[in-house]
């Protein structure tokens, strides 16, 4: 028995042992099927949070898209509206020769002084005569040989620096024909204008009518009768033109726009800019003649040309194709690719000088950008430059804060464009700023143009204007 006890406790202790070991077998297998459960969480955890931010970024994306769609698609609504507009846009014509003719101010007002135009019918005039072109403010379009003519009788103070003239007295019509018309005195245009005729003869000489010999022999022709016809034809024309002018006074200011453009006078008619009008005797235009008058009375035509109709279609049509097979990046490029043409203001003092890094951005990023810049201007349909009053046509940056929407800075020395360039300070930036990794972001249409530009290191900036 005492050889047994011996061993009895050593068995005692090696079963306790085993199951210390069996039970910190256990224990590890629990802590380990722990972890690898942990694991597995943390790792679903993280497929969840790049499934969200993949799903995020599609939705980011699809939302450009959405609205780079709706851009093209206002775009074409555009083309279509203007389009129809221009297919019911109407023209004022005359009819001479066969053919309709867009109305032009010779035809209204004569051809200065070319009165054979009107003796002899060389060339296209109205059939009423009380009719004149008259701007909205209701002054006479005066054309400059007749303002010459009127301020070499007036005085030069008659008409003012813009070209207006103003009321006179009717009695100097008679001196105003005769300096508009050669060889005729205002003693003449008057006597006629009275109702009486002139006097007028002049010497031929006799010609042999086989040989064509002068036979040495003269004979006083009276050519009064047609000298007063000739007279009166002209004060026919041009009497009611400066009875208007004496009334409602003239002006000059539109002769550069109509010399430039054939289409003016009728382009004007129709806007109203223009107006027909029917002068009575005392030089004062008679109520209730308006455009549709003239038309219904068949003094002027009121149509639309069928050659300008194809010419218009063609357009759309040419228009529409480019719009449905242009992307909006390729869009975006094709108005980065145009050049911007500013007019820099003469001795501009130069406020504030600084050198920097320039990078270039898009008007939608990853980093939240919407198409608006910081200013409120949206940008995001390619509208990427700014119309300045000072400056014209520039580039748009983002800024420091410092420098209040509508700074205008000079960027010099850059690479990309070789030559100077002018921007106006529209939008901000979390990375732009004077103690900042960036000086100005350059706005470009698309991310094509902005990667070429990439960045451009010590810009030399120079601050024009501080704000509007």
């Amino acid at each position: 028995m005492e050889k047994i006890a011996p061993f009895v406790k050593n068995c005692k202790n090696f079963y306790n042992i085993a199951k210390v070991l069996l039970k910190s077998a256990d224990n590890n297998n629990i802590k380990g099927t722990i972890k690898e459960r942990k694991m597995g969480l943390a790792c679903s955890n993280i497929r969840l949070l790049t499934l969200t931010a993949r799903k995020a970024d599609c939705e980011y994306g699809i939302s450009i898209d959405s609205m780079r769609k709706m851009a093209l698609t206002r775009e074409q609504s555009a083309l279509s509206q203007e389009y129809y507009s221009k297919l019911q846009a109407k023209t004022i014509s005359y009819y001479n020769n066969g053919q309709y003719n867009k109305i032009n101010y010779n035809y209204l007002m004569g051809y200065g002084a070319n009165y054979t135009a009107i003796t002899a019918g060389t060339k296209p005039l109205k059939s009423e005569n009380s009719m004149i072109l008259t701007d909205y403010k209701g002054q006479v379009v005066m054309s400059e040989a007749y303002a010459n003519a009127i301020t070499a009788v007036l005085g030069s103070s008659a008409m003012d620096s813009q070209g207006r003239g103003g009321t006179f007295s009717t009695e100097k019509i008679p001196e105003i024909l005769a300096e508009l018309i050669p060889g005729y005195s205002a003693e003449q245009f008057k006597a006629v204008m009275d109702g009486d005729g002139i006097e007028t003869s002049y010497e031929a000489n006799g010609v042999q009518t086989i040989t064509g010999e002068e036979t040495g022999t003269s004979t006083t022709v009276n050519n009064s009768e047609t000298s007063t016809n000739i007279l009166q034809s002209i004060i026919d024309f041009y009497e009611p033109i400066f009875k208007a002018a004496a009334a409602n006074g003239w002006t000059t200011e539109y002769n550069n726009e109509m010399k430039t453009n054939d289409d003016y006078v009728s382009d004007a008619i129709v806007s109203g800019s223009f107006q027909l009008a029917t002068v009575n005797e005392d030089g004062n235009y008679d109520p209730d003649t308006s455009l549709t008058y003239f038309v219904t009375a068949g003094l002027v035509e009121s149509r639309t040309d069928s050659d300008v109709r194809e010419e218009i279609t063609a357009w759309y049509n040419a228009e529409k194709e480019r719009i449905a097979n242009l992307s909006y990046a390729n869009r975006m490029k094709e108005i980065d690719a145009k050049g911007v043409i500013s007019t820099p203001k003469e001795n501009a003092e130069v406020l504030e000088v600084v050198t920097g890094k320039v990078t270039s951005y898009t008007p939608y990023c990853s980093d939240g950008c919407q198409g608006y810049t910081a200013s409120g201007k949206y940008v995001g349909n390619g509208d990427i430059y700014q119309y300045d009053p000072e400056y014209g046509m520039v580039h748009i940056v983002a800024g420091d804060r410092s420098y209040p929407f509508g700074t205008i800075v000079k960027l010099k020395n850059l690479n990309y464009f070789g030559e100077e360039i002018y921007a106006i300070v529209l939008d901000r930036g979390g990375a732009i700023g004077k103690d900042r990794r960036v000086l100005f972001d350059l706005l470009f249409a698309s991310e094509d143009t902005a990667r070429n530009f990439g960045v451009e290191y010590n810009v030399e900036c120079e601050i024009l204007r501080f704000g509007y």
